[in-house]
């Protein structure tokens, strides 16, 4: 099975986890599950995704919680279309609503989408890949993805429709479980992101880097972090 990342075949077996096999590209380093999970096994994830539950609990602290994050993300914008990709139950959507943007989110899970809907009624709400989107014609000034990067397969096809996605100087925020940090155990086995066939691939900041640079979207910064975790904020430049 090849590299999700650098499509080459040569890799190591970190071990098993949920009956899975969780490997490392020789080439590139990039973490990865191996086979690719089955359609059943994802239809699994994202039709009854247990999440929803527990973000319905909290909806008012997330939206709150979004609505911190995206203060300084609004300052660099030079429009008002804004897009979440894996918006779940549209707590980040109704977050940039309340910053006067035009907002609208899209997730694979419909359950999450049907509450969004319901929730959020004066938004925009997509049970859509961003592919799809993209392919509709859609474009962008700043678009949200919190957590999604790490359950594809295809992250090019991804990469391409965020470049789609974009207006020239749209804003892209991206966060991911980061690999490379100090604090993932030796045993990278146990780390708690390595959540088969949920969480597939696994990023470090050189391989967003050199992701992002493949695709002209200039990285502003990393926001630094004591957890595990990446949070990039990139200009698409061309």
């Amino acid at each position: 099975m090849y590299c999700y990342y650098c499509k080459k075949k040569q890799y190591d077996v970190i071990g098993t986890k949920k009956d899975c096999t969780i490997v490392k590209c020789k080439s590139c380093g990039f973490y990865y599950m191996t086979p690719y999970p089955t359609e059943e096994q994802m239809k699994k994830v994202y039709d009854i995704y247990d999440g929803n539950e527990r973000n319905l609990k909290n909806v008012n602290w997330k939206i709150k919680r979004f609505k911190r994050k995206l203060w300084l993300l609004t300052k660099f914008m030079k429009g008002k279309d804004f897009l979440d990709i894996g918006c779940n139950i549209g707590f980040g959507v109704e977050a940039a609503k309340s910053y006067g943007l035009n907002a609208t989110g899209i997730d694979l899970s419909p359950d999450a989408i049907k509450h969004a809907r319901r929730l959020f009624p004066d938004n925009k709400y997509y049970n859509m890949t961003s592919t799809e989107l993209a392919e509709q014609g859609y474009r962008f000034d700043l678009i949200l993805c919190c957590e999604v990067i790490e359950h594809l397969t295809d992250i090019h096809s991804f990469m391409e429709s965020i470049k789609k996605l974009l207006k020239k100087d749209g804003m892209l925020y991206l966060t991911t479980p980061d690999a490379g940090h100090f604090r993932v155990p030796k045993n990278f086995i146990e780390w708690k992101e390595v959540q088969p066939p949920e969480h597939i691939g696994f990023f470090n900041k050189k391989l967003i880097k050199n992701l992002f640079d493949e695709y002209q979207l200039k990285i502003l910064f990393f926001h630094p972090m004591f957890k595990p975790n990446l949070r990039v904020f990139a200009r698409n430049i061309s």
